[in-house]
């Protein structure tokens, strides 16, 4: 119940100036089930600052503007996003990607599949992103499920079947992309078949979270990853 009760606490409330506000409520049941759930409030002036151009009609935006945002997504991108977001308001941060890379840097790995819901495209470009930080993606699968609220609609079983038919003998890992799909109660099992690390978009982020936030208690029934608890120590966090 000591673990439960550590996911439940996790409640966030970030206020970045008067331009971005982001709440994310996780729940979990004591069978490993759960939701999360994010609500993000934009106003234009955030918009502009984190996607020039982005604010304009889709008609207005022309293909140079399209092609400096795409380029600015690559490596290092996420630590820019880190620090904004610091500089904003004021206390550690951390993206999903950071701590990607920083739960990959824990257990030394550099050969990972890809397993995700959404598109093929949107896993090309995670391939690129970790690529670009010295991890191999060997082999990548995607169901092609484009619409968040379809995703979050899809089981967990759909991830623990694309996780184990994306493995391969040579990765060190599986990456299980995207954080409104349900993995949360697969983990443990699927990487009790495959014998390797299995990591998640919302487990990184979880453990990543925990540990800025100094808590060490290891969470058991959710993967290696949050049952050993190991420390963070790839994530350079700003002086603000």
């Amino acid at each position: 119940m000591r673990s439960l009760r550590v996911l439940l606490a996790l409640v966030s409330t970030v206020a970045l100036t008067a331009c971005l506000n982001s709440t994310t409520l996780i729940k979990l049941q004591a069978d490993g089930s759960g939701t999360v759930e994010q609500t993000t409030l934009m106003n234009v002036a955030a918009l502009k600052s984190f996607a020039p151009g982005a604010d304009k009609p889709i008609g207005g935006v022309n293909q140079a503007d399209l092609e400096r945002t795409a380029t600015r997504m690559g490596k290092g991108y996420d630590a820019q996003l880190v620090e904004r977001i610091q500089q904003a308001c004021g206390k550690p941060a951390t993206t999903a990607a950071t701590a990607m890379l920083c739960a990959m840097a824990a257990y030394n790995i550099k050969k990972v599949v890809i397993a995700a819901p959404w598109s093929t495209a949107t896993n090309v470009w995670v391939k690129a992103f970790l690529e670009d930080h010295g991890v191999e993606v060997l082999q990548h699968k995607a169901l092609e499920v484009t619409r968040n609220n379809d995703i979050g609609r899809m089981p967990a079983q759909t991830a623990y079947d694309l996780g184990l038919d994306t493995d391969l003998p040579q990765a060190d890992a599986v990456f299980l992309a995207c954080g409104n799909w349900w993995t949360a109660s697969i983990v443990a099992d699927l990487e009790a078949k495959v014998q390797k690390p299995v990591l998640t978009t919302n487990n990184v982020a979880l453990w990543a979270s925990l540990q800025m936030m100094g808590v060490r208690e290891k969470v058991s029934g959710f993967g290696r990853l949050l049952s050993e608890m190991p420390p963070l120590t790839h994530h350079e966090i700003a002086t603000v």
